[in-house]
């Protein structure tokens, strides 16, 4: 499986995963930097959800180092799974993510017992076929979704919301906060 597709597919996937755990580090080192003043409860949620994110980021390292082990992939996919779906925000792109992960889990799990020179191929072919459909009935509930009387109105669409939502994660302040202060 050198230079096989699923090798290239499991580095990508593997990076792009770093980009949404970055967020979630900033989060929960935040936490952690407040946490002798927190209750012993949200202590237990934070040491839990730290053992969770720990686990997604050592099977996401190992898939950057051993991208062509489908074992790796197989625990990266795992421990995303059980990390979204116990900690993500409930939003169309981690719904789209845990889908995305489902189909992924089905199809390694799947393969499992072939030889490693066709499988690799055969995942592909596999993922190939069934995520443009996952994409599409996402896009389709979500068009269907937002058809209501307030779409051009501002103050009522989530657009605005979920963009400042989506940069306040990745970069601090956002532009609208700025906009907003500098206004006034």
């Amino acid at each position: 499986m050198r230079d096989s597709p699923l090798r290239y597919f499991a580095f990508f996937w593997a990076s792009s995963q770093g980009f949404h755990l970055w967020k979630d580090f900033k989060i929960i080192s935040a936490a952690f930097a407040a946490f002798a003043e927190t209750s012993p409860n949200n202590q237990t949620v934070l040491l839990v959800r730290s053992v969770f994110f720990l686990c997604e980021v050592l099977t996401m390292f190992s898939s950057l180092v051993w991208p062509s082990n489908r074992s790796v992939l197989l625990a990266n996919t795992v421990a995303s799974l059980c990390y979204v779906t116990a900690f993500g925000p409930l939003s169309n792109h981690m719904l789209t993510k845990q889908c995305f992960l489902l189909i992924l889990l089905v199809v390694l799990l799947w393969y499992r017992r072939e030889k490693e020179s066709a499988v690799s191929l055969k995942i592909c072919k596999a993922l190939e076929a069934v995520v443009p459909l996952q994409m599409i009935a996402l896009y389709v509930v979500a068009a269907v979704h937002k058809l209501n009387d307030s779409w051009f109105d501002s103050t009522k669409s989530c657009a605005s919301q979920v963009m400042a939502i989506v940069w306040s994660q990745y970069f601090s302040p956002s532009p609208a906060d700025n906009s907003s202060s500098s206004s006034s």
